[in-house]
C-alpha cells in the first residue's frame, strides 16, 4: 500500500521535491530550536535561500518557516542570532519583527 505522498514507481510525482525540501527545512529549523544551537538560524536561512534558488521551495513557503522558528525563539525567551535572507525579507507580508503573524504592525 502507498501512502498518498509516494512517488509512483519509476517516476516522481510533481510536488515530492517541494515536499521533501520544506521536510528538510522544517527538520533543520527544529534543530536551530535546540539549546545546543543557541538560536542560531543562520543554517536555516542558508538552506531556504538555497533551496528557493534552485526552485524546489516556494518564497512563500521558506518565508513562513523562518518565522515559524523566529516566533518559536520568542516564546522561548531566547533571541534569534541570525536575520532572514534579504531575498527573503523582500516577501510581502513576512515581517519578522511583527507580533504572531500581523504583518506591517
Amino acid at each position: 500500500m502507498h501512502s498518498a505522498r509516494t512517488p509512483p514507481a519509476g517516476g516522481h510525482r510533481q510536488g515530492s521535491y517541494a515536499d521533501r525540501a520544506e521536510t528538510y527545512l522544517r527538520l533543520l529549523a527544529e534543530s536551530a530550536l535546540r539549546p545546543a544551537a543557541n538560536g542560531d538560524t543562520s543554517r536555516v536561512r542558508r538552506a531556504a535561500e538555497a533551496l528557493t534558488d534552485a526552485g524546489v521551495l516556494s518564497d512563500q513557503a521558506a518565508a513562513e518557516i523562518l518565522a515559524d522558528v523566529q516566533l518559536a525563539l520568542r516564546l522561548r525567551g531566547r533571541r534569534q542570532t541570525a536575520g532572514a535572507g534579504s531575498r527573503l525579507r523582500k516577501l510581502r507580508g513576512f515581517q519578522p519583527a511583527s507580533p504572531l503573524g500581523q504583518p506591517g504592525t
